[in-house]
């Protein structure tokens, strides 16, 4: 499987990606990979001894899989053909058997573009035999439904291909194994304006239908996704896996709840005090139209005025509902995030109410109604869906808009400034232990540095937006990227000892350098011949040393303070480096973080030898060494379930699962610098997770914060009580902590 987009996306990243591709996130891991034999030994049995396997034969492309009008397909490729050595007896059950697996993954695809799981109509067995294979997909369709909604990643159109090796028809015709490849491309909704389409190819599945009454029905699928919750054994079906995706349900909701956050209607939700006389036409009209199939009674809507005129109003739209049901799991919130037009009568009440058409017009239709003059920033989707959650359990609640018009009319020119960041200890706006976003709101944060001389002042480095400055701890932040040349900042880096000196590394221009406080940057890439820079660090006695991770060149050092750059890779066989760390007490000691493990460099990188017991095939991503105890060290993985830990150098390594779902992996880690046995992670799918023992259990910290994806944590260093992360698509949150 691959990304297509047109930014460029870094390594790490994208692999995020492709497993967020393939069924979105993971439950939690079977007792053992023997899961995987379990199951293909269970789908072979019998089989050899009751009839001999027959080829399929001359393929043929199975019939397009059926789907509403409002979705495009594609026949499937052509499958090699095959010159039977028998002609099967089978014929017409093969073309028939192909049928109904196309209807199945037409039906789970088609989910996903409507957030809504209404099951697999006549293509599962009802029988006793497949009840655990049905209770678990509805459940693995509803978890990756809330994943998706919660990172904005709605299917706008999409088209599959099943290209079958084997089908073999046994016990005298009434079962069938097929064996096939699954790829598809998909284009996902609120990532249109970046264009990004996602495309997956070699999803293995061995397939098991029997003959019913009213044709072949499927009554399991194994098959490796790169996701360990696809693999188990057909009958008995493990209560654990069932109970593990109702824990994920829940856990994916937690903290979406509670009141909206003092101001948030104020701050964050453009209105018009127009909208206090029509706001409930308008929910029922955006509410009728984005999610129809369900009760208009249950369902709630927000909106971001983005224009209006006399004959329409330009909306972002978000709409959402609860389902209950004993065979999708506990619950699940459907939703509809998208641009509509309202168009008004002459009395100015709703016409109607255009949203773009699902399909392959898709673009076409989102630029149509989001024109660039429009196009001011992300909505503010996270605001928007806090609130819709407080109004499920409070009815007479409205929208934000609403509450902003009011504000809007009861205005006063003298009024309460923004809080400084000298009141940010204080202000109320921040409760203890939950999360607060303000500024950079819609916008992808992939790295993160504050200055540890004067710890109000932080940079973001943003995708597509460059470097974000802010010196009032995170309340107003500023574009700072005069001199760069590329606006995809990787990683950043301060100079420990002159914190004005910082670097940034980008995707497609190498290094950049400021010793102006961000104020202009250069370029610094002499001798660095990658461009993409995942990773920099800075020798905390002699900062003019700095290491790079590049995303296909390995380590380059250079000790001229960037001025000119050379390859240190002696030892390192992948020259993918997702992640560097430094020895803070002996930095000749340097830590690599890459795609089969950690290695270690005891001489400045000049050479570098794996410590990979217990991490190896493992892609490490993020990277924390202890500052008063570095023996001890943390890895992220963007492929495994955890965080992994070693106490002896990284010698040896072992992984942490107490408490947790880790879902996809870790991007991020920080260290509380003054009590360092309490350890945040970020995580790909849930936000963030802290543990207090060194990493023995975890809790997640929900409160506040949307389900996301967290690629950067960072610590104030005098107030450790204050955490700050970056978010994909909401920007930076802000938590101060209570211990």
């Amino acid at each position: 499987m691959k990304i297509i987009s047109r930014a460029i996306i870094p390594l790490f990243l994208i692999a995020v990606i492709l497993t967020a591709c393939n069924r979105f996130p993971s439950t939690p891991a079977l007792s053992s990979t023997s899961e995987m034999e379990t199951a293909v030994s269970v789908a072979r049995t019998n089989i050899v001894g009751t009839q001999m396997a027959i080829p399929t034969a001359t393929s043929t492309p199975s019939p397009s899989p059926t789907s509403t009008p409002t979705l495009f397909m594609v026949q499937p490729t052509s499958y090699i053909t095959i010159s039977p050595t028998y002609i099967s007896p089978y014929e017409t059950d093969h073309q028939a058997i192909k049928t109904v697996i196309a209807a199945y993954f037409d039906k789970t695809y088609s989910m996903n573009n409507s957030f809504q799981v209404d099951g697999f109509d006549d293509t599962v067995s009802t029988s006793d035999e497949a009840s655990g294979f049905l209770k678990t997909e509805l459940r693995k369709r509803a978890v990756e439904i809330v994943w998706a909604r919660t990172n904005f990643l709605r299917y706008a159109s999409y088209k599959f291909t099943l290209d079958y090796s084997e089908i073999v028809v046994f016990e005298a015709g009434q079962r069938a194994r097929a064996n096939f490849t699954e790829e598809h491309g998909i284009v996902y909704e609120l990532s249109i304006p970046s264009g990004r389409e996602s495309h997956m190819s070699g999803v293995r599945h061995i397939m098991i239908l029997k003959k019913e009454e009213g044709g072949w029905k499927i009554i399991y699928d194994v098959h490796d996704d790169q996701s360990h919750r696809s693999l188990y054994a057909p009958t008995p079906f493990p209560q654990d896996v069932l109970a593990g995706l109702d824990k994920q349900l829940i856990g994916m909701s937690q903290g979406q709840g509670g009141p909206a956050l003092p101001g948030e209607g104020k701050l964050f939700i453009p209105s018009d005090p127009a909208q206090l006389e029509e706001w409930e036409e308008y929910e029922s009209a955006l509410a009728e139209k984005l999610m129809p199939q369900y009760p208009r009674d249950k369902v709630k809507c927000e909106w971001e005025l983005m224009e209006k005129s006399e004959q329409k109003v330009n909306v972002w739209a978000f709409c959402l509902t609860t389902v209950t049901s004993p065979e999708i799991g506990n619950y699940y919130f459907p939703a509809a995030s998208v641009p509509a037009v309202i168009n008004l009568d002459a009395d100015g009440g709703v016409q109607s109410v255009e949203i773009p058409e699902y399909g392959e017009n898709y673009i076409a239709g989102f630029w149509k109604l989001v024109p660039d003059t429009i196009w001011d920033q992300f909505p503010t989707v996270a605001a928007m869906e806090k609130h819709l959650h407080w109004r499920r359990t409070h009815p007479a609640e409205p929208p934000l808009v609403v509450l902003n018009a009011t504000a809007i009319l009861m205005a006063t020119p003298t009024a309460t400034p923004i809080p400084t960041a000298t009141a940010l200890e204080a202000t109320p706006f921040i409760e203890a232990n939950g999360w607060f976003s303000h500024g950079l709101e819609g916008e992808t944060i992939y790295s993160l540095a504050i200055d540890p001389v004067t710890p109000a002042t932080l940079y973001a480095g943003v995708y597509g937006g460059g470097v974000f400055k802010t010196t009032d701890g995170g309340w107003t932040w500023n574009a700072a990227n005069n001199g760069l040349t590329s606006v995809i900042i990787q990683s950043l880096a301060i100079d420990p000892k002159t914190p004005t000196t910082l670097y940034a590394g980008t995707s497609g221009s190498g290094v950049f350098k400021s010793v102006d406080g961000g104020a202009t940057w250069k370029k610094t890439n002499v001798g660095l011949k990658d461009s993409t820079i995942g990773a920099l660090v800075i020798d905390p006695i002699t900062p003019t040393t700095l290491y790079a991770g590049t995303l296909g060149g390995g380590v380059f050092k250079s000790v001229d303070g960037g001025a000119s750059w050379s390859a240190s890779n002696t030892g390192l066989p992948k020259l993918n480096v997702s992640a560097l760390a430094i020895d803070p007490t002996g930095p000749t000691t340097i830590y690599a973080g890459t795609l089969d493990g950690v290695f270690k460099s005891l001489d400045s990188g000049a050479n570098w030898s794996a410590a990979n017991t217990g991490l190896t095939g493992i892609h490490v991503v993020a990277l924390a060494i202890d500052p008063t105890t570095p023996t001890i060290i943390y890895a992220g993985a963007n492929n495994s379930c955890c965080v992994f830990k070693s106490t002896d150098s990284g010698t040896n390594w072992s992984a942490s699962y107490t408490d947790l779902d880790w879902s996809t992996g870790i991007p991020a880690l920080a260290i509380d610098p003054t009590t360092p046995t309490t350890i945040y992670a970020g995580t790909f799918n849930l936000g963030v997770f802290k543990s207090m023992d060194g990493g023995v259990s975890w809790s997640r910290m929900g409160n506040g914060m949307p389900a996301n994806v967290v690629s950067a944590l960072v610590i104030n260093p005098k107030t450790p009580t204050i955490l700050y992360a970056g978010t994909w698509y909401h920007g930076v949150y802000i938590t101060r902590l209570v211990k």
